[in-house]
């Protein structure tokens, strides 16, 4: 219960901030975290809704954000056999191809700050979730064979 409104408390805020107050894709890194530690096939009703939410507020075509949340996630998931994802490297190396792209579609300005800030922000994520949950969070490299 502690996680989903943990979780509910961080997606609430970044929509907030992404529509009201500043142009940086704030539910991206954490959409993306939530994605690669829990893998649940909610997250994908979760990205929609998150997107329609957006793109109702920034007033554009319905459905364009939800569709790129969508088509990440999706991604993800196909490397998710072929890569350890679960490690800062692919979370910050995600965080900042899915920004650039983002930026692209939606012509967002300050391109490499969001770059920094928001894989910085998916880092300090994935840290903070290692500290308090590190009974959950298993890579392949940390199983004992």
């Amino acid at each position: 219960m502690v996680k989903i409104l943990f979780l509910f408390f961080f997606f609430f805020f970044a929509i907030l901030f992404e529509a009201s107050l500043f142009s940086i894709p704030f539910a991206l890194p954490f959409l993306l975290l939530f994605f690669v530690l829990h893998k649940k096939p909610s997250v994908f009703a979760m990205a929609f809704i998150i997107g329609l939410i957006l793109d109702i507020l920034h007033i554009r075509p319905l459905g364009m954000t939800s569709l790129f949340y969508l088509l990440l996630l999706l991604i993800v998931l196909l490397y998710d056999r072929k890569f350890e994802v679960i490690s800062f490297p692919f979370l910050i190396g995600a965080t900042a191809v899915s920004v650039i792209i983002y930026s692209i579609l939606f012509s967002t300005p300050f391109l490499f700050g969001q770059i920094f800030f928001l894989s910085g922000m998916t880092a300090g994520g994935f840290f903070i979730y290692q500290k308090f949950f590190k009974k959950q969070v298993q890579s392949s490299s940390y199983r004992h064979v």
